[in-house]
């Protein structure tokens, strides 16, 4: 049975011809794929327009219908005032939770946030 080299052994025996061969190689294709990612990264930018919005709304904003305008929600803006005051009277932000939900404030669903 036949010894295997491995690539350590194999590349000692490699000729000076032979490494520059190999060096083109790997360069070729180092540089074929980088050339290959760079057009993967543009693909992915045109999904998306410079005037498309992705990700989560911030609290008291949403999006307009047409997707392309963020405006402010004038009840959710309502409540980041009542979290500014409570926030200035010197309540913790434990308290300020306790205080919203007793007062049957909740957090806006998924759903109307990626709306």
């Amino acid at each position: 049975m036949k010894k295997r080299m491995n690539a350590d052994a194999c590349l000692k025996r490699l000729t000076d011809e032979d490494r520059e061969i190999t060096e083109k190689f790997s360069s070729i294709v180092l540089k074929a794929l980088d050339k290959y990612e760079l057009a993967m990264i543009r693909a992915r930018a045109r999904l998306y327009t410079k005037n498309d919005i992705f990700g989560d709304m911030p609290f008291g904003f949403h999006l307009t219908d047409d997707g392309k305008h963020i405006v402010a929600d004038k009840g959710e803006q309502e409540v980041l005032a009542v979290v500014r005051r409570l926030i200035a009277d010197g309540l913790t932000i434990r308290r300020i939770v306790e205080r919203l939900t007793a007062d049957g404030l909740t957090i806006r669903s998924k759903k109307r946030s990626q709306a």
